[in-house]
């Protein structure tokens, strides 16, 4: 399914506590034929902090779990967006209506833990128990567990109507239902063990058996809810390789309309704005670190074979070397590149042992004019022995700045040679392996980038890229300091070689009295 999502959110409404009393119970039961309000208006009555009006994200997924037509639904919500509130409001409203029109169904939720199973168990009774505002609109559901066929912690049974609660440890024999629920089966415990990994798919497998479906008489539901946490486990196996299913994929945040998305410069459309705001997610980024975050609320798992670094690659100097090379790469962003429009700076040492420092990394949005300002900025402050720059449309509006502004940093020109940008940028991955690519703290842009690779901007990775390509380690034994290898500019060398060769004319002359 394609999600779309509406600039003009709603404002959530708690029901009022006369509303009952002023419409019929046909209306309200006709109401109800529709998830969304069955929740908000009517299960809302019994808690304080479930099934709340979340706004539109909570409409589209209901809408979604309504439709009659789809019998294999997948579902991949960003954390905290009550995804497993839904489902709980899902489950009463199956189980309701069943009641009500007398009909036969077996519902099961199926989870990763017993604890997990237990606590979604007991929100389902507790709900049938105190919601007054259902049993007066439902007056076929009883709220007496007496009068129930079975009502224990792992199953509420009334007549032909059963709901039960299962996980991975529950043994999947003599168990048929029209509904199966599966909901985060894929957790941090199980996702990153191969063994444990092909468990959850074989178990996901043979649970298809006790799934009664008929497409001739349109019975049997399949609902299958998750976030990823590895390339290969069950959620993105469904994500990447399962076609069958109806699908509901909603990161934390969409590209706004010019397809751009930058949670730094809260640029996008978030995707519940009535619960979150831009810095909520902010913090979590920096707290989560950039690789899970995408993992949790970016919907994004890298695979292993692209993965350019891990976590626990990542290495951090705490003093520069004496003896080094120090380069500033350039490498301009396109203004036709929607998805990768920034351009990226890197500058960074390399000390005679071939390891590299990273001394600035960042990427920046800029026009080329406040490109030259940036640059004579940074080579005043870091004093790079060379500025390369990759050859591209700003490198030759950047050479026409060169007569307009007397202190125009001098820069050559780097061509990738025919290489594309990916296999130029997994040039790094052996250094940062090796524990060879250190990076300064607070580096976060270049941190996340390392990690998420490839699913990120890449312009300021093809910096890093280019300096592994040009480095030249310096000797050993030579000790540099900024004012022994500062360069100077044109007038200062002129200066210089005017004093120079006004020297050895006067040394000439004095020889030349002495001689005569």
């Amino acid at each position: 399914m394609e999600m779309t999502i509406e600039k003009n959110f709603p404002k959530p409404n708690a029901p009022s506590s006369n509303e009952a009393d002023l419409k019929p119970r046909s209306w309200w039961r006709n109401a109800s034929k529709l998830l969304f309000f069955f929740m908000t208006e009517v299960l809302s009555t019994a808690w304080q902090d479930k099934f709340q009006n979340f706004g539109i994200l909570q409409k589209h997924l209901s809408r979604f779990l309504e439709n009659k037509n789809a019998k294999k639904k997948f579902i991949s919500m960003f954390r905290g967006s009550f995804k497993t509130t839904v489902l709980l409001g899902f489950c009463l409203f199956l189980f309701c209506w069943a009641v009500a029109k007398g009909e036969s169904l077996g519902i099961c939720y199926n989870t990763s833990s017993k604890d997990n199973a237990a606590i979604f168990s007991e929100d389902f009774r507790q709900t049938i128990l105190n919601c007054k505002r259902l049993h007066w609109i439902f007056p076929e559901v009883p709220s007496n567990p007496a009068s129930y066929r079975r009502w224990t912690q792992k199953m509420v049974e009334y007549k032909d109507v059963r709901f039960h609660v299962a996980s991975l440890e529950t043994r999947q024999v003599m168990r048929h239902y029209q509904v199966i629920i599966n909901d985060d089966l894929v957790n941090d415990d199980n996702a990153f063990s191969e063994t444990e990994r092909k468990s959850v798919i074989r178990k996901w497998k043979l649970q298809k058996s006790i799934l009664t479906k008929y497409k001739k008489f349109n019975i049997g539901m399949e609902v299958d809810v998750g976030t990823p946490y590895h390339h290969k486990d069950l959620i993105s196996h469904i994500m990447k390789n399962v076609s069958t299913y109806d699908k509901f994929i909603v990161p934390y945040a969409f590209p706004d309309d010019r397809g751009a998305l930058s949670i730094k410069d809260e640029i996008g459309i978030l995707a519940m704005p009535e619960m979150y705001c831009w810095e909520d997610f902010q913090e979590k980024r920096i707290e989560m670190g950039g690789s899970l975050f995408a993992t949790q609320y970016e919907l994004v798992v890298i695979d292993d074979a692209d993965r350019l670094c891990y976590p626990d690659w990542i290495r951090y100097w705490s003093e520069l070397p004496k003896s080094y090379q120090r380069m500033m790469i350039i490498d301009p962003g396109g203004l036709d590149s929607k998805d990768d429009p920034a351009t990226g700076i890197y500058i960074g040492d390399v000390d005679p042992a071939g390891y590299i420092y990273s001394l600035f990394a960042e990427e920046v949005n800029v026009t080329p004019l406040a490109l030259v300002e940036l640059m004579i900025k940074l080579k005043g402050e870091y004093d790079p022995d060379d500025i390369l720059m990759e050859r591209e449309k700003y490198e030759i509006v950047l050479s026409g700045f060169r007569e307009k502004i007397e202190s125009m940093p001098n820069f050559s020109t780097v061509s990738p040679y025919g290489r594309d940008k990916i296999s130029r940028i997994r040039r790094i991955k052996q250094y940062v392996e090796t524990g060879r690519f250190l990076l300064g703290r607070g580096m976060n842009t270049l941190e996340d980038r390392l990690l998420n690779f490839p699913d990120c901007p890449k312009h300021l990775l093809d910096c890093a890229a280019y300096f592994v390509d040009k480095m030249n380690p310096p000797k050993k034994g030579i000790d540099r300091t900024p004012e022994e290898r500062r360069t100077t500019d044109f007038e200062d060398e002129m200066a210089r070689a005017s004093r120079y060769f006004r020297a050895r004319e006067e040394d000439s002359n004095l020889e030349n009295d002495r001689i005569y």
